[in-house]
């Protein structure tokens, strides 16, 4: 989540490891279009059997190193490549469940940049009986993913490294029309070559209201943890600390709706602060709201998304010369999909997404968090489903 300070990732919805290459695990992990709730009784009637995905994706990608002037700017094409697996290891007992994913882009000039995700992990569901659930995961994975270098400047190359972790979940309805929902992830990671070994632990719950046949509403809150017991040299930092802690707390909330005639709406929205317990260099405050609108018909399916993050820091400066004002940074992310599934075992789709930063500073500064940038990506895949 976004206690990953140095990280890159994806989307910037209360994540500060905006600079994880999460892109990757979104990819095998979830579809990029909105299919709708699952038909559980079906899934029940039906015998237990192996589920293979495979993506293959082609794109092009503006702006790879967020430079904020056009003259450094550089652009190259991709391809993406997923895989994933459920196996049912205990056959029709649905109780543990086997999980494969692995997920590559490889650019066809800045090959320094290639990353892959290679994560084996299974899930034990402990007990399902009289509406109340608890699931259990464990994984690990190799991946190799863009960090920040030793002086904090913008990635130039991907970094190899691990990841061991457990997640759990929990849901259970409390009323006739009221679900409740705990769950909670804790990961350990490292590197081969560069000093940013962390632990991170996140835990929230929520309650989800049915209002309407065609309407919820969520609300709950979110804990989230992280730990560097080694990092580069920080040097805006004072002190120069060897580790970093952060904790962070959060309000979330939000709604989905049923339009009618096809169309969907989801709102969610998030705010909270996060401390830096090792300096107080970090602490700030964090807000964010999301927005999607779909629409399925037939074999038609499109999915307009926005994200926007808003973090202003209590002790960080947005001008080192000058000193004068605390940073103030947001995140702007728009994006589009458009699938047409050609039949229960064939999907094409297209996808487009701008994400803009901006910020107080006006330094060209080493600080890549400080920089203002904008990036565009297009993408054109094809899914397999046995």
């Amino acid at each position: 989540m976004f206690l990953i300070i140095f990280s890159r990732s994806r989307l910037a919805s209360l994540n500060f490891s905006y600079f994880l290459t999460q892109i990757l695990s979104v990819l095998i992990s979830t579809s990029p279009i909105y299919a709708g709730e699952p038909d559980t009784d079906q899934e029940e009637d039906q015998p237990a059997r192996w589920e293979t995905d495979v993506k293959l994706e082609m794109g092009w990608q503006h702006n790879l190193f967020e430079e904020t002037h056009s003259k450094d700017m550089k652009s190259d094409g991709f391809v993406d490549s997923a895989l994933s697996l459920e196996i049912p290891l205990d056959g029709d007992k649905r109780m543990l469940t086997g999980f494969f994913n692995y997920a590559a882009r490889n650019y066809f000039k800045e090959q320094q940049l290639n990353s892959y995700s290679l994560r084996p992990s299974f899930e034990w569901q402990v007990f399902d009986q009289n509406e109340t659930n608890l699931k259990v995961g464990f994984y690990g994975s190799r991946f190799l993913e863009r960090i920040y270098d030793e002086s904090q400047n913008i990635p130039n190359k991907s970094q190899p490294g691990y990841n061991l972790g457990v997640t759990w979940n929990f849901e259970s309805k409390i009323k006739s029309k009221t679900d409740f929902i705990w769950n909670g992830n804790y990961n350990y990671q490292w590197f081969d070559q560069v000093s940013q070994d962390n632990v991170s632990a996140e835990t929230g719950f929520e309650f989800v209201r049915s209002m309407t046949d065609n309407t919820n509403f969520h609300l709950g809150t979110k804990l989230e943890f992280q730990n560097y017991t080694r990092r580069p040299a920080e040097t805006e930092a004072p002190g120069d600390p060897v580790g970093l802690q952060t904790l962070g707390g959060y309000l979330t909330g939000g709604i989905n709706h049923d339009l009618g005639n096809d169309w969907r709406l989801e709102i969610g929205q998030a705010a909270g602060y996060r401390l830096d317990r090792t300096t107080g260099y970090y602490d700030a405050a964090v807000t964010s709201s999301q927005l999607e609108l779909s629409w399925s018909q037939n074999s038609w399916t499109w999915v307009a998304q926005t994200e926007f993050e808003w973090t202003a820091y209590s002790e960080r400066l947005a001008n080192r010369r000058q000193g004068n004002h605390q940073l103030v940074s947001q995140v702007i992310v728009f994006e589009t999909t458009l699938e047409y599934q050609v039949n229960n075992r064939l999907s094409v789709f297209g996808q487009a997404e701008l994400r803009q930063r901006d910020t107080n500073s006006n330094e060209y500064a080493p600080d890549p968090v400080q920089n203002n940038f904008s990036t565009v990506l297009v993408k054109v895949g094809i899914i397999f489903h046995y």
